[in-house]
């Protein structure tokens, strides 16, 4: 809670009593005053609205009017503890930590009536915030009922600190190519793609406005996970890719090439028991165990601790890519990742126009992704690697 305003109950209570007679008097102050804004101003518990429509009514012949008790409840904390109560719920949803509804409202407001006056603990009335005094409370202090959104909250580091973290992870690259040289030195990265790729931009007629649809048979969302390895001396490792499925029964159905790596998980996503397989199957045949280094990103999935230790064993240095700065410091994603799409593009746009029926076929994707991987050249595979090494 922020810092109380306490109010003397004393007065408070009098305040109480005398909204018995609170439309009364705001009734008869009406009837000699010009200005019904006047009156409303000279009353700040309740809404110049409220006056309006009371003195309407009382004219219209409404005698009940000027009797009513109602706006009493108003009254249960004063205008300074109201503005307190409203910044402090404020300050809990700037944190993100609290959903602001009527029952927390009723809960808080609870609380901050304890806190105030402990003597009047024990009195029921006074501890009991019914919903017309939210809904005053919401109009008078400007809240309204909106929608949420979930964010993910992300540490952010500073200027100097990711500067310090490049730079650290720089040396580390370089002294990896000094220590183990440049064809065991290399990068691993999960890449998405679509069922169908389908080009950025096509031909239309000139001074038309008219939408360019291709479409597609089947599974118009949804995507394949596949994983491209380079090394700094050019060379590309088998493609992988991930089939979400329990089993690898369809896998073994499908005519794969035989360079292509294939591994399963229940989402498609690369878990621990893929990145396990992952080394046995694509790092250790290249390496044959002797030590080299692996850079990945800080996806949990790599740096569990059977992957730890599955590296440590393999003599595998892992080399994590300072996180939220992979399109800077990722080889693949600096080069290659870009033309491997490019030519995934243009491999399904080749099978269209050859007629090929099933395009989304899971088969012909991984087929097409193979094609496209092995036009990837060295030169490509290099050039990802400059920014990070000082001799290049």
């Amino acid at each position: 809670m922020t810092t109380l305003v306490r109010a003397n109950p004393s007065q408070l209570a009098r305040k109480r009593k005398a909204a018995v007679s609170l439309w009364s008097d705001i009734i008869h102050e009406c009837k000699r005053a010009k200005s019904i804004k006047g009156v409303a101003d000279m009353h700040p518990e309740v809404s110049y609205n409220a006056v309006r429509k009371r003195w309407q009514k009382f004219r219209m012949g409404d005698a009940s009017t000027a009797s009513s008790r109602r706006g009493a409840h108003h009254l249960i904390f004063s205008r300074e503890e109201e503005t307190t109560l409203a910044a402090h719920l404020r300050a809990l949803r700037a944190q993100g930590a609290a959903q602001i509804s009527k029952e927390f409202l009723q809960s808080e407001a609870r609380k901050y009536f304890c806190l105030l006056h402990p003597s009047y603990m024990n009195r029921e009335h006074h501890r009991s915030f019914s919903d017309g005094w939210v809904q005053g409370f919401k109009a008078r202090h400007g809240f309204s009922t909106k929608a949420t959104y979930r964010s993910e909250v992300v540490k952010s580091l500073d200027e100097g600190e990711q500067l310090e973290k490049a730079c650290e992870y720089i040396l580390t690259v370089n002294s990896a190519v000094e220590k183990y040289g440049s064809s065991l030195v290399i990068n691993m990265d999960e890449t998405p793609t679509p069922f169908r790729e389908i080009p950025r931009t096509s031909w239309g007629d000139k001074g038309k406005k008219e939408k360019l649809v291709i479409k597609t048979q089947k599974r118009a969302k949804g995507s394949i996970t596949l994983i491209p390895t380079v090394a700094v001396s050019g060379n590309k490792l088998p493609l992988c890719w991930i089939n979400p499925a329990k089993t690898d029964r369809l896998i073994k159905k499908l005519d794969l090439p035989t360079s292509v790596k294939s591994f399963y998980s229940l989402k498609g996503w690369t878990t621990e028991g893929v990145m396990l397989k992952y080394l046995d199957d694509v790092v250790v045949p290249y390496t044959k165990c002797r030590p080299c280094a692996l850079l990945v990103d800080s996806f949990r999935a790599h740096w569990t601790p059977m992957v730890r230790q599955a590296s440590w064993w393999y003599n595998i240095e892992l080399i994590e890519v300072p996180k939220g700065q992979t399109p800077l410091f990722q080889p693949l994603d600096i080069s290659c990742n870009a033309q491997f799409k490019h030519l995934r593009v243009e491999e399904c746009h080749d099978a269209s126009n050859r007629g090929v029926m099933d395009l989304e076929d899971k088969g012909q994707i991984v087929r097409r992704a193979a094609k496209a991987y092995d036009k990837i050249s060295r030169e490509v595979v290099r050039s990802g690697w400059k920014p990070l090494l000082f001799d290049h």
